[in-house]
């Protein structure tokens, strides 16, 4: 997915974020990342069970987000990049 994510962002300049979050979080808390730091700061791993390449990236190079907080965090490294 994260490939298909880039070219549409090379295409049509349209950035894409992945949002994650778990039930140990309760749902409050949130990471955000966008699509172009998956591919640039994850790790590439190979699967034969899901045939296909997957990322693994680091935690520190999400945007945290709480349910307190506004969405100004994300918009802020938008704007930075």
């Amino acid at each position: 997915e994260v490939d298909s994510y880039l070219t549409m962002h090379r295409t049509f300049n349209i950035p894409t974020w992945f949002a994650i979050s778990h039930q140990k979080y309760h749902y409050k808390t949130w990471f955000w990342i966008p699509a172009s730091d998956v591919a640039r700061a994850g790790f590439v791993f190979d699967s034969k069970e899901r045939k296909g390449k997957f990322y693994s990236v680091p935690i520190n190079e999400f945007v945290q987000v709480s349910d307190t907080d506004n969405l100004e965090r994300i918009f802020s490294k938008v704007l930075k990049s």
